[in-house]
């Protein structure tokens, strides 16, 4: 990935995370979506996705563990390897979910290959961590791994919302843009 595609991606992550942070549940008389994409709503969380349209979403949820995946699909998408998920841990202890926020993001940077630093941001209870790296290719003679992190800690209900986005390098100009569009347009509700 390129220095500008690293830069993109970056500033995409930033965004993404203000909007999440500002904590806004969606209402019906609300703005349509994005072009080209279509909301998913996640009841439980109170929180919307703007999935592009003809991709797959799904709830992949076990145990305590809320987990929600969307894929690219449709024409040009079929083998596309490229991912985003939204994994939530509710009912931590209020004291550990903004020390486990970091962690996420921090983990994550621990085995790539260009890990800029982390970002860091409070909006009322919420506070995000956010970074984008990229993997060196594995096994060695692949592609490489972009990967857009955030993770936000909401301080008053002890929720933890966990979002990653991995897009192959192969993959970048074709998945960016609908991608992009997904990962600034997540809207979480505080109260939950």
């Amino acid at each position: 990935m390129t220095s500008t595609s690293r830069r993109i991606l970056a500033v995409t992550l930033l965004l993404t995370a203000l909007l999440a942070a500002r904590a806004q549940a969606r209402k019906k008389d609300d703005p349509p979506p994005p072009s080209g994409c279509r909301w998913q709503t996640i009841e439980v969380l109170g929180a919307h996705l703007a999935v592009p349209d003809g991709w797959q979403y799904r709830d992949v949820s076990e145990g305590p563990l809320l987990s929600y995946e969307v894929r690219p699909a449709g024409a040009g998408l079929e083998k596309a390897k490229s991912l985003y998920r939204l994994e939530v841990r509710r009912g931590l202890k209020k004291a550990d979910v903004v020390p486990r926020a970091r962690e996420f993001v921090e983990k994550a940077r621990a085995t790539a290959t260009d890990a800029p630093p982390i970002d860091e941001r409070e909006a009322g209870p919420m506070t995000l961590f956010a970074c984008a790296v990229t993997y060196a290719p594995e096994p060695p003679g692949t592609v490489s791994l972009s990967s857009a992190l955030s993770a936000t800690a909401n301080r008053d209900t002890g929720t933890l919302y966990m979002v990653r986005l991995d897009i192959p390098s192969d993959e970048v100009k074709l998945v960016s843009p609908l991608a992009d569009k997904l990962f600034q347009n997540i809207r979480l509700n505080d109260a939950f």
